[in-house]
């Protein structure tokens, strides 16, 4: 076994690990970007949070 096989067995297992692991990914849950997932946090006008943290702070 040289250098060469070595690379070819590290690069294959790399894109099997890669491969299982997107198979086994939960497609129900978010991962970060809401806005593709449609869950509530991209439903918050954060505009509106803003505004109002803004309004306690003055009201202090």
């Amino acid at each position: 076994m040289n250098i060469a096989d070595l690379g070819v067995i590290l690069v294959i297992g790399g894109l099997v690990l890669w491969i299982v692991r997107f198979l086994r990914k939960n497609k129900n849950s978010c991962h970060g970007d809401c806005s593709s997932c449609a869950s509530s946090c991209s439903k918050i006008d954060w505009d509106e949070v803003r505004k109002s943290i803004h309004e306690e702070k003055n009201k202090k």
